[in-house]
């Protein structure tokens, strides 16, 4: 809910909202990826078959926390544009792209 409102803001242009949207969505999914099985409740992530058990709830397996570190590096990609051109912040912008590239599970080699 925090990425669609982030990604529904950042489109009208209101781009402080956005960035705290996006903060808000960073911070949700790095609590879920690094914590699944206490956390499980702050996304509406969607569970297919690969589902396994971790703890006593219900958390994505493998390759799903894969597709959820690869949100959260674009979260944090877009939080460090927002960051950068709409905050003028390029500290907080440096340190982002750090994370994303950290965080994802795929990168790029560009």
């Amino acid at each position: 809910v925090a990425f669609r409102h982030a990604m529904q803001v950042e489109k009208s242009g209101t781009f402080r909202q956005a960035a705290a949207a996006f903060h808000e969505a960073a911070t949700l999914y790095r609590c879920f990826a690094d914590h699944p099985d206490l956390f499980a409740h702050v996304t509406a992530y969607p569970r297919g078959d690969r589902v396994g058990k971790q703890g006593d709830g219900r958390v994505p397996a493998g390759d799903e926390l894969s597709d959820v570190r690869s949100v959260l590096a674009y979260v944090c990609v877009r939080l460090a544009h927002l960051s950068h051109d709409a905050l003028g912040d390029p500290k907080a912008a440096s340190r982002l792209y750090r994370e994303a590239t950290a965080t994802d599970p795929f990168p790029s080699s560009v």
